[in-house]
């Protein structure tokens, strides 16, 4: 087991207590309490399992020495720390991508460098549609043009060979590429950065649309609305409903597909009571 298998620094812990114990090493909260400096077992149990409970520096430092994690790893160990604790969706990334560096070419690594790049670029998803269509050809150059915005070749060619590797779609007996069943996961912590990331790519295409395409290439409308916080719930399911409606309408659809589209949904307070 290494700290590169995680992104999480609290299942490493109990991962880690876990592995202690199969070696006969009998580690307890109250054991692990004394070597740390602590004088409550009921700390080191919640710095094993509570989310929200502050791992100070010096704290960070002394349990990495209890791991035996040193140079590129502790280093690795600090981000993930860093990278759990973090709020800000830029905070996260910045620890996200430092996590990346430090675990180097590690194959034990969870988080799949392979699967972050096709997240972080919003026309991989497109492209994975695009290629797929009869009339996609081997002319790089101008299918490049079909986008919006505008790829380059270059970027259709490595996108392409990118999708390949990650087996999402493969080539078929016709000389074109077809789609396949697999999908991309990159474990739950990992995967609110990801699509956060991508959803916030998408919402500026969204705002770009909006300025250069005519109304009847695109629908976008707003519904400003009040409504008890306590029932919001129901909206949620309501688009999501819509959202699985949506999708069924596309799988029963059998003349193939000459255009790409991207939708999103958005539904958030823009004034609230709060604790007031």
């Amino acid at each position: 087991m290494t700290v590169y298998q995680f992104t999480n620094f609290q299942e490493y812990l109990r991962a880690w207590l876990e592995e202690q114990k199969s070696a006969g090493k009998k580690h307890s909260f109250e054991s692990l309490a004394r070597q740390l400096g602590m004088k409550s077992k009921g700390h080191i149990h919640r710095i094993f399992n509570d989310p929200s409970m502050p791992l100070t520096p010096r704290i960070m430092v002394k349990i990495a020495d209890l791991l035996g994690v040193g140079g590129d790893e502790r280093a690795y160990f600090e981000a993930m720390v860093a990278f759990n604790r973090a709020t800000g969706l830029d905070e996260r990334r910045l620890y996200l991508s430092r996590m990346g560096r430090l675990s180097g070419g590690s194959k034990a690594m969870k988080l799949d460098s392979s699967a972050c790049s096709y997240l972080s670029e919003w026309f991989l998803p497109v492209l994975r549609e695009a290629v797929c269509m009869p009339f996609f050809s081997k002319e790089m150059k101008i299918m490049a043009k079909l986008f919006h915005p505008q790829l380059t070749e270059t970027q259709v060619r490595r996108g392409i060979e990118h999708l390949l590797n990650l087996k999402l779609i493969v080539r078929n007996a016709q000389g074109g590429y077809a789609p396949t069943n697999a999908y991309v996961h990159a474990g739950s912590e990992i995967e609110t950065v990801l699509l956060s990331s991508f959803q916030q790519q998408m919402l500026k295409l969204g705002s770009t649309a909006l300025d250069e395409m005519p109304p009847s290439k695109r629908e976008i409308s707003t519904l400003t609305f009040s409504f008890p916080q306590s029932r919001f719930l129901t909206i949620k399911k309501a688009l999501r409903k819509l959202q699985n409606e949506l999708a069924l309408e596309i799988i029963k659809e059998a003349e193939p597909g000459d255009t790409v589209y991207q939708f999103n949904m958005q539904c958030f307070p823009v004034f609230e009571k709060g604790t007031l």
